[in-house]
């Protein structure tokens, strides 16, 4: 919890598709409080604070009742990335694979943008 500071606790959605646009205005429509919606590689990502999780799921699948979610979740989004890069990477994973083995360790956030 000691950089807790640095993260947003946020409501995340996955899903196919390409018109964020029509996204949008289906959540605005609901009255929901979106903080982002973007569109990669045909995939749709949704981005909402945590006490709007319910609204965003409803609103979506009252709209689109035939949509998948690939990820639905509230998680924590960094406010800002640090790149990792060179050889740095190499010891980046080397320390997240240590968490991970850790069993006291639940989940790992990090802002790290690995660039090889």
């Amino acid at each position: 919890g000691t950089v807790g500071h640095m993260f947003d606790q946020s409501a995340v959605f996955v899903f196919p598709g390409d018109d964020e646009d029509a996204i949008l205005e289906i959540l605005m429509m609901a009255d929901v409080d979106v903080s982002d919606v973007e569109v990669e590689d045909g995939m749709i990502s949704v981005f909402a604070p945590h006490t709007e999780f319910f609204k965003v799921k409803t609103a979506l699948t009252e709209a689109m009742p035939e949509i998948n979610f690939e990820i639905e979740n509230i998680t924590f989004v960094p406010q800002t990335m640090t790149k990792v890069t060179g050889e740095d990477v190499a010891v980046f994973d080397k320390f997240i694979a240590a968490l991970e083995d850790c069993d006291d360790v639940q989940n790992v956030y990090h802002n790290a943008e690995i660039e090889e």
